[in-house]
């Protein structure tokens, strides 16, 4: 009776065991950090909403595009949060207000003349080469109509084939793209 007991607390405890392979922790998490950027005035209010994107660029994982539109995962890096947040809190960073002007996050509650709609279309690698797109369009808050609307591009060489010097590209690229997002936002939202 007892080594009946015993078998079957073995097997149960191998039951536990598992065969699911342990998770890759990456060699590297990375942001995109625009406080060292210069501030972009803003006048109005302007609730920044969180980007769209397609699910490509809605992970963590550091995206390589070939010339034949395949998409693989960079190994080795990660960012820190996914693209469409990491672009949002960039964004919100940059903007220094002035006469009464912020820019705030859809849940703030804060009471705004414009809100920015924008879509990530491409936020990967492709050789030596980092490329960011985005959509712009900024919308009237109270009827959402729109005011004015940007497809801003940006790219960035890389210095080498590593991963974190396409990923620090990527960034690079990133930072352009969101002072341009910030200098279209500063001109087309003025003061109420």
């Amino acid at each position: 009776m007892k080594r009946i007991a015993a078998a079957i607390g073995a097997l149960a405890a191998a039951g536990c065991v598992s065969v699911l392979p342990q998770p890759q922790v990456p060699d590297g998490l990375y942001t995109v950090d625009t406080t060292r950027e210069t501030p972009v005035p803003l006048a109005g209010t302007v609730v920044v909403q969180r980007p769209e994107t397609q699910k490509l660029f809605a992970g963590t994982a550091l995206i390589s595009k070939s010339d034949d539109g395949s998409a693989r995962v960079v190994p080795g890096v990660e960012w820190s949060d996914n693209p469409a947040r990491l672009l949002q809190i960039g964004l919100l960073d940059l903007f220094a207000a002035q006469a009464g002007g912020h820019a705030v996050t859809p849940t703030s509650g804060a009471s705004a003349k414009y809100e920015l709609a924008w879509r990530i279309a491409d936020f990967s690698v492709n050789g030596a080469q980092a490329n960011v797109a985005l959509e712009l369009t900024l919308l009237n808050a109270r009827n959402r109509d729109p005011i004015a609307r940007k497809l801003v591009r940006t790219d960035a060489a890389t210095t080498s084939n590593d991963a974190p010097a396409r990923i620090l590209a990527l960034e690079a690229a990133a930072r352009a793209a969101l002072q341009e997002t910030a200098a279209f936002v500063s001109a087309n939202a003025p003061a109420a």
